[in-house]
C-alpha cells in the first residue's frame, strides 16, 4: 500500500503517465539528462506531451534545466523535501503489485489533470 506521501506526491506533482515514466527514468538511472526530443525517443513518447510533462516537472521541484542554445537540457534535481517521497516512490515502483496500484492511481489522476490545471489558474485570478 502507498504511502501518504507517495499519494501527496503523485496527485501534486506526478499526475500523468508520462510524468511518472520521465520520473521513474531518470531516478532510476536509465535517463542522465537530455533534451526534449532525446527523453521522448528514450521513453517513447510523443514529443508534445513529454514537453508538458518536463515543464511541469521542472515546476514542481523535480527537474532542473540547463541552457542549451535555446532548447534546455533535462537533468533530476529533486528538491530536498521531495527526495524522501521520492524514494518512497521508487521503492513502490520497483516492487510489481505495488507498482500495479501506481500506475492506477497515476491513470485515474490523468483522467481529472486537464481540470486541475484550469481550476489553479482560475484560483489565481
Amino acid at each position: 500500500m502507498m504511502t501518504s506521501s507517495v499519494h501527496l506526491l503523485l496527485e501534486r506533482a506526478i499526475d500523468t503517465p508520462v510524468k511518472l515514466q520521465c520520473v521513474v527514468s531518470f531516478a532510476q538511472r536509465t535517463l542522465s539528462r537530455g533534451t526534449t526530443a532525446h527523453i521522448a525517443a528514450r521513453i517513447s513518447r510523443d514529443i508534445w506531451s513529454t514537453k508538458q510533462a518536463l515543464e511541469e516537472l521542472t515546476e514542481a521541484g523535480i527537474l532542473s534545466t540547463v541552457p542549451n542554445d535555446g532548447e534546455p537540457i533535462y537533468e533530476y534535481a529533486p528538491k530536498g523535501y521531495l527526495k524522501d517521497a521520492l524514494a518512497l516512490l521508487i521503492d513502490d515502483y520497483n516492487d510489481p503489485l505495488r507498482r500495479v496500484e501506481v500506475h492506477d492511481y497515476v491513470r485515474e489522476l490523468a483522467l481529472y489533470a486537464p481540470y486541475r490545471a484550469d481550476f489553479g489558474q482560475l484560483v489565481a485570478m
